[in-house]
């Protein structure tokens, strides 16, 4: 895990564990505005597409991620599926460093592109 050097020094980022499907799936029926995916989906996300996501944890407790994979027929893009930042970690540049983190790991230092699609009504991202 790489740690936070202008967030809390407690914050730890580095990709998900199969464990953290189950908090994935809690924070997303517990958020608006995002697609609550089933539990099946974000282990297969946390197993299958580890190498392009992020979770961000402060004392074991999941924060906060970012869902990301490469397209298959544009391997140079990733597309950023979901992220998503708990209350009291919001508006901190956290979601920011967390892709710029992600972006410098070893699987994604050939990535060109970044895509994703945002609903207006989410002011947020």
């Amino acid at each position: 895990m790489v740690r936070s050097h202008f967030l809390p020094s407690t914050l730890e980022l580095g990709p998900p564990t199969d464990l953290d499907a189950f908090a994935f799936q809690e924070l997303l029926t517990t958020t608006p505005f995002l697609f609550n995916n089933s539990l099946h989906c974000n282990l297969l996300q946390c197993t299958h597409f580890a190498d392009t996501l992020i979770c961000a944890k402060e004392a074991n407790q999941l924060v906060a991620f970012i869902f990301g994979y490469r397209i298959p027929t544009r391997p140079d893009t990733l597309f950023i599926w979901q992220t998503i930042v708990t209350e009291p970690y919001r508006g901190q540049g956290l979601a920011t460093h967390m892709l710029q983190t992600l972006l410098r790991c070893p699987s994604c230092q050939d990535i060109v592109y970044l895509e994703v699609t945002i609903p207006n009504s989410n002011q947020a991202s």
